[in-house]
């Protein structure tokens, strides 16, 4: 089998995380993008949703995959993409995802019996080695009557980790159980998760991990070191230290009643909660890390490769919207999952979207709150809340939100009247013999109309569709790419000439001065009033209703 990069995600413990391994057979080098057959695509394929295929393109420097849509440059299509999201052209080194362990990797894509019970449990596998625990405030008194657990969650959450040598009279966990007594581990270990029906428990799988971690995991033999060092005696006095950065160091004591909450900067933040999913140890997060480049932008990276989404809004034309009840039922289904053609997701449903009745029938439901005095605007502030994707969103770059297409604005002016600015200190007779006042968009059009035949046929708002404004050498080029749109800047109708100007640039085409503007039927009129009255614009209210359609637009 070629070497695949495999990426998995699991909700271990309490919260969910993203993390990939590199599964390299032995005897081959080669990398395969694992592309889906033909014929797979086509038995799931459905004119209904947009399959993207799976992300086969590779960065040249790190080879992280991407999707071709992720690509820099994304104006235009081309064979040879560039990615610089993973490690900014090569400037970012991290390093290369290990081999997969053997003992994981039969666990976790076996195809026997085995393989699917460590899958089905593999929270609770990794909830036997986790080190730290998770901490957060809760407020379970909402949780007063039928339908799925509710409860509060206030601030966010964290993860705590305590001393070595738990307190006279407790039971050793997490951490402590890489150190105290660890001649009954794999006891000690199945006996934490008591709660989450222990006796589904494979004994020899966590043999198997507890042998594979140990030999491979950097934090395990950091504390396996600490259990030699103290041996029976657990009244030495000795303290581990994790390094950090600065006052993120994890220094884990003895014996103490203390916990200590874990900095999510810290390197082994992620390794020390998820274990399966860091058998290395590696570190799941570094500030910091140094370009190889001289680069204006901060320093940083990520190793977590996790996949981002978006929430978009589309506003629909007319001629594309569901306007009915029945329309958008075609579209959402909101309707209980039938209980033999689709039983999990019935179950799902079933156990934590439906409850009781509510209202005054039953007004200890869940699902009524005492709305008296409530401020919505207070209540939206305090329930904020970044997800990791929208955060990763930011870290990357991407845009916020976006226009598609592009609108380009366009200026005009009266002739002598172009809006110029400049600076106190500067001198207006070099101001007025710059180049943006000589040779602006507006005067650059009546050029481009003495230049391009094309450009004869369209009006100034038409003109941008075919044509793009170049800055540097100031002229307009025929557009051989990317659908925009022009936009006229809006003056009041009450604005006397410059306004008769704008109307008229709605209806001339391909004017190559300001005359040509106010030509009509080839009469040249004194002003652009008399050019707009005897083109029929000013005999009635049009002029207003045209204002009103295009500003409805």
């Amino acid at each position: 089998m070629a070497q695949v990069a495999t990426s998995i995600c699991h909700s271990l413990g309490n919260t969910e995380i993203n993390s990939s391994y590199q599964i390299t057979h032995p005897k081959s080098r080669r990398v395969r993008h694992n592309k889906t057959s033909t014929t797979n695509q086509d038995k799931f394929q459905n004119e209904e949703y947009w399959h993207m295929g799976d992300a086969s393109y590779e960065c040249e420097f790190c080879h992280a995959l991407f999707w071709y849509e992720e690509r820099t440059q994304t104006h235009y299509n081309t064979n040879d993409p560039k990615y610089t999201l993973c490690c900014r052209g090569g400037q970012v080194e991290i390093p290369h995802l290990q081999e997969a362990l053997k003992v994981l990797y039969d666990l976790l894509f076996g195809n026997d019996i085995r393989s699917k019970h460590f899958c089905d449990n593999i929270r609770t596998y990794n909830s036997m080695f986790q080190f730290t625990s998770m901490g957060a405030k809760i407020d379970r008194t909402v949780a007063n009557g039928r339908g799925p657990q509710t409860f509060i969650l206030y601030g966010e959450n964290y993860h705590l980790m305590g001393s070595l040598i738990p307190q006279e009279g407790n039971t050793a966990k997490f951490t402590q159980l890489y150190v105290f007594n660890t001649h009954n581990e794999i006891h000690n270990r199945i006996s934490t998760v008591s709660g989450e029906n222990n006796n589904k428990i494979n004994e020899d799988i966590v043999r198997e991990l507890k042998k594979m971690l140990n030999e491979n995991n950097v934090l395990v033999k950091a504390f396996r070191m600490v259990r030699e060092k103290m041996g029976a005696d657990h009244r030495s006095t000795i303290k581990l230290r994790l390094l950090g950065k600065r006052d993120r160091d994890i220094v884990v004591e003895t014996q103490s009643e203390r916990l200590q909450r874990i900095n999510q900067l810290n390197p082994a933040y992620l390794g020390l909660q998820s274990p399966l999913l860091f058998p290395y140890g590696e570190d799941g997060y570094k500030e910091d890390i140094p370009l190889n480049k001289k680069s204006s932008n901060s320093e940083g990276g990520c190793q977590n490769r996790g996949l981002p989404h978006a929430h978009i809004l589309l506003f629909l034309h007319r001629d594309d919207k569901y306007p009915t009840g029945e329309d958008i039922d075609r579209i959402i289904s909101a309707k209980i999952p039938d209980k033999d053609t689709d039983p999990i997701y019935y179950e799902a449903v079933e156990k934590h979207m439906m409850h009781g009745p509510c209202g005054n029938i039953k007004k200890d439901s869940p699902s009524n709150s005492d709305k008296d005095g409530c401020d919505e605007v207070s209540m939206y502030y305090d329930y904020r809340y970044i997800s990791p994707c929208e955060a990763a969103w930011r870290i990357f770059g991407y845009n916020i939100h976006y226009r598609e297409p592009s609108v380009v604005r366009l200026g005009f002016y009266l002739p002598g009247e172009q809006p110029v600015v400049f600076q106190d200190h500067e001198n207006l007779a070099d101001v007025a013999r710059k180049a943006s006042v000589k040779e602006s968009m507006f005067l650059g059009w009546f050029e481009a109309n003495k230049k391009y035949n094309e450009a004869r046929s369209l009006t100034y708002a038409e003109f941008s569709s075919k044509f793009v404004w170049k800055p540097a050498p100031r002229k307009w080029y025929p557009r051989k790419s990317h659908s925009v749109i022009g936009q006229i800047f809006f003056v009041p109708p009450g604005s006397g000439e410059i306004y008769y100007l704008r109307l008229l640039l709605n209806f001339v085409r391909g004017p190559t001065s300001y005359e040509e503007i106010r030509t009509i039927d080839g009469v040249l009129y004194s002003t652009f009033r008399d050019a707009c009255y005897t083109q029929g614009l000013l005999d009635d209210d049009k002029e207003y209703i045209d204002a009103i359609e295009e500003a409805s637009h």
